[in-house]
């Protein structure tokens, strides 16, 4: 059975006691990595013996076995097997007998590709989680839930820097926070300060060169562009996040042409506050063309910096396109 939300498949595995059966699949590593690991807190507090298996290894009779051999000093087993479309059709046939079985042990099951027939033959038996990348409306709550559960304290509006800084994965928003936890030390942190932890250039970041290109700052933004791609970051990774911010400025620009004001804009923001602020002026300022001249534009930039051009150049020109020059 499919569970939706990974709050929710939380749960189920902290009431999950002997004989549960779990089933873990998706593209997305940062959700499984927490998960596995709350499978084996559970199963460890209820004294159980823990035993994992890569799909690659496995032999036939290894699956039936760990299930079947009891312990000396635990309680019940847990059995991890990861990569399971990997194994054998023996260990396959045997692994899904296994995950019918009432026995007591426990088994958690990994796999990459959660629409493969293994898989589809689990879900019949297995508590199953997909993990996916979380939508950009939802990486605001993923940032707070990792700055709380780090005990760190930041400012206003400096979460969403992190989120900007993430573009989207949850493996670079978890190291980011550790970061900035680590450096912070239970402290506040402030925009400026995780600014310098983020990006290797002390003078910008990129949340600011987008915020210059978007309301058309030509100088402003191609000397941040300039420090840093000279600082060593990475340009596929601020073409990343300029496409990431002229899309919502885009979205924003269209919902104040169809009637709406600061409201509309705040939903496009996800709330309010300086983002919001900020996102309304780049709205209302940006001098931009045709959505389908710049995605076009994005795209030229992505093939272009994936084949060897010169990173410089080349998002001078995107931000270029973006501040209508």
């Amino acid at each position: 059975m499919k569970v939706a939300g990974f709050e929710r498949f939380e749960k189920e595995i902290s009431a999950a006691g002997p004989g549960a059966r779990f089933l873990v699949g998706g593209p997305e590593p940062w959700q499984a990595m927490r998960l596995r690991a709350l499978v084996r807190d559970r199963f460890e507090k209820l004294g159980f013996e823990y035993v994992s298996y890569s799909g690659d290894d496995l032999s036939a009779g290894d699956l039936s076995r760990a299930f079947s051999e009891g312990s000396l000093f635990a309680s019940g087993r847990l059995v991890r097997i990861a990569d399971a479309e990997k194994a054998s059709q023996a260990c396959r046939r045997e692994l899904i007998g296994l995950a019918g079985d009432s026995c007591d042990s426990a088994l958690l099951v990994e796999v990459a590709d959660q629409r493969s027939a293994l898989a589809g033959r689990l879900e019949k038996t297995c508590l199953t989680f997909v993990c996916w990348d979380p939508f950009e409306r939802d990486m605001q709550k993923w940032c707070a839930r990792l700055v709380s559960e780090s005990g760190l304290s930041l400012a206003p509006d400096t979460g969403q820097l992190f989120v900007e800084y993430a573009s989207g994965s949850l493996v670079r928003l978890a190291d980011a926070v550790g970061r900035a936890a680590l450096y912070a030390k239970g402290g506040r942190l402030g925009r400026r300060e995780a600014a310098g932890l983020l990006w290797a250039s002390a003078d910008a970041d990129a949340f600011s060169l987008a915020d210059s290109a978007l309301s058309g700052d030509w100088r402003g933004a191609l000397g941040k562009c300039w420090a840093l791609v000279s600082a060593g970051e990475e340009p596929v990774g601020l073409l990343a996040l300029l496409f990431r911010q002229w899309l919502r400025a885009e979205e924003a620009r269209e919902a104040i042409r169809a009637g709406g004001g600061e409201a509309a804009v705040e939903r496009v923001a996800g709330g309010r506050g300086p983002a919001a602020r900020r996102l309304m002026e780049a709205a209302s300022k940006g001098s931009w063309g045709r959505p389908w001249d710049m995605a076009e534009c994005f795209a030229s930039a992505d093939t272009a910096l994936k084949t060897g051009s010169d990173p410089f150049v080349t998002l001078a020109g995107v931000v270029r396109s973006l501040t209508g020059r």
